[in-house]
């Protein structure tokens, strides 16, 4: 009990340390921008629909495995295709999180539970060396 008053500036800097530590962990619990590891394990984990934002011609020089490609000013127009997976995680990106966070605000109007974006869309995806299909070889 002595150390505790002695030492009582460095008890409140270690609960202080563990509190921030904590803190962005409760923040993030409802983020809906994931970076792309954690895009990843959740791929992995549960059912999802990726959804590329960004152009034909951008999605067939490279894309994330499995992603389909519903271009920004084409989401409206498409939005059964997206809709009708409600019930898996609909993660949208683009190449550097732009377009894909209007597609989110949009998408997330039709109050869609598990809607995500990807933090820096597909470059940081290549970024952290994951992999992508490129069908204009």
């Amino acid at each position: 009990m002595d150390f505790l008053f002695e030492n009582i500036f460095l008890v409140g800097l270690i609960i202080i340390s563990g509190v921030l530590l904590f803190f962005p962990k409760v923040l993030s619990r409802d983020n809906k921008v994931l970076g792309s590891k954690e895009v990843t394990l959740l791929i992995n984990r549960e059912p999802a629909m990726l959804v590329d934002v960004r152009s034909e011609a951008d999605f067939r020089a490279g894309h994330i495995t499995n992603a389909i490609n519903i271009p920004l000013d084409q989401i409206e127009v498409q939005i059964n295709k997206i809709t009708s997976n409600s019930k898996k995680n609909i993660i949208v990106y683009c190449q550097k999180g732009v377009r894909s966070a209007q597609a989110f605000r949009l998408l997330n109007k039709l109050g869609l539970p598990k809607l995500y974006t990807i933090e820096g869309g597909l470059d940081a995806w290549l970024k952290n060396n994951l992999p992508i299909i490129e069908e204009n070889k």
